[in-house]
């Protein structure tokens, strides 16, 4: 999951961004693997579509975009203007340790959800880029 509500502060976003604009002294590499990250506003619709239009008692997997470690933390270095460019890595990194990757480093959850479901639901679809903007304007702190 990825973004923000405003107002209020995040443990996993800020440093996030603190990193990207070279505050924190980690390196700028990824862990090798990836997963489907889906952006909150996405999930947000979802919900709304899936209690105004979904079927009663059905289940729906929903989901964004398929992307690599490397390339969901290189959105945070761009959004902030950097020319870093996020290397793989197969090392813990301590802002994603191991623990947090349910997959396991190096391996990928990939989905790609049901387009008629998509439809029924509303759901917006490619919103990381744009949920990672966002969260950067939000904890940039200048």
């Amino acid at each position: 999951m990825c973004g923000t509500v405003p107002g209020l502060p995040s443990a996993i976003f800020e440093p996030y961004v603190a990193w990207a604009r070279g505050r924190l002294p980690i390196e700028p590499y990824a862990p090798p693997g990836g997963t489907n990250f889906m952006s909150y506003r996405s999930l947000s619709q979802a919900i709304e579509g899936a209690l105004l239009r979904g079927e009663a008692g059905a289940a729906y997997l929903v989901g964004d975009e398929n992307l690599s470690f490397r390339d969901y933390f290189q959105l945070f270095f761009d959004a902030v203007g950097s020319d870093v460019q996020v290397e793989t890595r197969d090392q813990q990194l301590p802002l994603l340790p191991d623990a947090a990757i349910p997959q396991g480093r190096g391996n990928w959850i990939r989905y790609e959800p049901n387009a008629a479901e998509v439809a029924l639901l509303g759901y917006a679809r490619r919103d990381i880029k744009a949920a990672v903007g966002e969260t950067v304007a939000q904890f940039s702190g200048d």
